[in-house]
């Protein structure tokens, strides 16, 4: 079926580089510098309305990457498990990355529990999965995605 275009709606050629409409981020370098807000709308550091296109990352990451035999359990706090590589290992973060990119997404809500961070008892931090999320965090930046932890 061929799209219906509204009354008054004028067409542009995409991707655009009127700066009217790069508030997506789709021709920027990464990073969108300070978010605020004004009344419902995101806006960049230029006062554009900013659109949020992008998915939640994290159905997995609820539960330990190892052991696996953890999933029937419900107390993490132990040092035996790592949420290292949830949702995906960092060795496949380019490949989603591309992915998403491909589909035209610049923002990504990555799910992280505190049992991920503090599963060994309280102040006591997984320093592993902190640097992982760090390098996730790296890895995105060249695609133009930005991460809401």
């Amino acid at each position: 079926p061929k799209a219906v275009n509204p009354a008054g709606y004028q067409r542009l050629p995409w991707p655009t580089r009127d700066p009217r409409y790069m508030c997506d981020s789709l021709h920027r370098t990464p990073g969108w510098g300070k978010i605020t807000t004004e009344g419902h709308w995101f806006k960049d550091e230029h006062g554009r309305v900013l659109l949020l296109r992008g998915v939640n990352l994290g159905g997995s990451s609820k539960l330990p990457k190892l052991p696996s035999d953890m999933v029937q359990q419900e107390d993490f706090y132990t040092k035996d498990v790592t949420f290292v590589g949830r949702p995906f290992s960092l060795q496949d973060a380019d490949e989603h990355f591309s992915r998403l990119r491909a589909w035209g997404l610049t923002f990504v809500r990555w799910l992280v529990t505190w049992e991920a961070v503090e599963h060994d008892g309280p102040g006591k931090y997984d320093e592993e999965y902190l640097e992982y999320l760090r390098n996730v965090i790296r890895k995105a930046q060249p695609y133009g995605i930005s991460l809401f932890i």
